[in-house]
Order: C-alpha cells, then sequence, then structure tokens
C-alpha cells in the first residue's frame, strides 16, 4: 500500500461523540427548568429529539425549521408546552456552541499537528454542524472541513472525498480515511481511492459489508500514528 501522507476524518461518533454527555447536561438543565412529567419525557426521547434536530436544523431556513421542530416534538411528547420547545431549542443550540473532542482525537491531532501532516474532515450534516466544527476548534486545525449539507452531497458519494483530498492537496491513495461507519466511511472512502481504518467500537464487522473490508481496525484513535507513520 501507498505511504500516508494525509488523514480524513467523519466527525460525529470518530473525533467527537455527544450521546453520554448532551444526556447528562440535559437530564440536568430539563430538571431544573421544566415540569417533572415534561422533564421525564424530554430525558426518555432525547436520542430520537436528537436525531431530529441533527437532520433538521439548517442555517438560513430557521422559521421553517423552527415550525417543524414544534410539531415533531408535540407529537413525539403529548402536551408538551411552548416554553418547553424553547427550552429544548435553546438547549440544543447551547450544547452545539460547548461541545469538545475527545481526549483522543484532541491528542491525535495534536499529534499530527506536531508530525505536519495535513488532514480535514468529512461530515454527513446539514449546514449547522459548521457551528459545531467551530466549536470544537476544527475550522482552526484545517481548511479542509467538508459538510454534505454544504458540499451538496452525502458520504459515501466518491466526490465529496475526491473534493477534500483536492483541498489537502494529496493524492487519494495517500490519504487514510478514518470513520465508524462501514458504508459512509469505509465504503465512500475505498471508493475514492483512499485507504480506510474503522473505528469499531467494539463492534464486529457487518456481514452485509463482506468482501468490503477496511484496511485497518482500530479501536483507539492513537492508533493512527502507527499507520501514518508506516512505510510503504
Amino acid at each position: 500500500m501507498n505511504p500516508i501522507n494525509a488523514v480524513l476524518f467523519d466527525l460525529d461518533g470518530t473525533l467527537y461523540e455527544n450521546n453520554e454527555e448532551l444526556e447528562d447536561w440535559a437530564r440536568e438543565r430539563a430538571q431544573e427548568l421544566l415540569q417533572p412529567i415534561q422533564a421525564e419525557e424530554l430525558i426518555r426521547n432525547l436520542p430520537q429529539i436528537l436525531a431530529h434536530l441533527e437532520s433538521r436544523t439548517s442555517a438560513g431556513s430557521r422559521a421553517e425549521s423552527s415550525a417543524d421542530r414544534s410539531l415533531f416534538l408535540r407529537g413525539l411528547i403529548p402536551g408538551l408546552t411552548a416554553p418547553a420547545i424553547e427550552f429544548i431549542t435553546e438547549m440544543y443550540e447551547s450544547w452545539l456552541q460547548h461541545v469538545q473532542l475527545t481526549p483522543d482525537a484532541s491528542e491525535l491531532l495534536d499529534a499530527l499537528d506536531s508530525a505536519a501532516v495535513p488532514y480535514g474532515v468529512v461530515t454527513n450534516a446539514p449546514r449547522s454542524q459548521r457551528i459545531k466544527t467551530f466549536s470544537l476548534g476544527l475550522d482552526a486545525r484545517s481548511d479542509c472541513i467538508f459538510i454534505s449539507g454544504e458540499f451538496g452531497v452525502n458520504k459515501p458519494d466518491p466526490s465529496i472525498f475526491q473534493a477534500a483530498a483536492t483541498c489537502l492537496g494529496v493524492p487519494c491513495g495517500q490519504i487514510l480515511f478514518v470513520g465508524d461507519s462501514p458504508e459512509n466511511d469505509i465504503t465512500g472512502a475505498h471508493s475514492a481511492g483512499m485507504q480506510a481504518a474503522w473505528l469499531r467500537h467494539g463492534r464486529l464487522w457487518p456481514e452485509e459489508h463482506a468482501g468490503q473490508e477496511p484496511d485497518y481496525v482500530i479501536d483507539r484513535l492513537m492508533e493512527v500514528t502507527a499507520v501514518v507513520s508506516r512505510k510503504s
């Protein structure tokens, strides 16, 4: 295999994991500000709420997305009051501005900076994900941050990977893509001619993707440094 001269990362579930910290913070704030029954329902439905907000919130369509959000939340939590809906919106927007990289991700990016290895991010997300990349400090670290809602194409389409490679100025065959999704990240990276490392999170490679295995399987992001330092 070619030597690795640049790295691209998926974002959610790779450089950043949101569920545990968001649930803890939301539980505390909801119990402080909402009626007990509504706080309990919000916490119970938090994964669905988060998935909805991640997929539907987008810059430039605030009024429309707010109406959609109200309909969704009222259907999910009957009797939800307008102040509670407002709280959920404010909670999500505040959370986006205070997210942090995982310690492992921060350590790896520092190591890549020290080794002068260029890197970037390719993520499937609405335009609002840009708030998160700013909050995580990624825009200050790399000029190659590709968000599908801005680019107009989702992973695993190879064009978004190829655009990121062009931005890095490195041939696709010399780029390692690191992600946790077998289809979006591993299949997508391979379709663009990149090497791919799967962050497995304790999972087995899915049978439906047999024959499409990653080049590397990792349990911690810092394992990427060994791949980058590997010689051809």
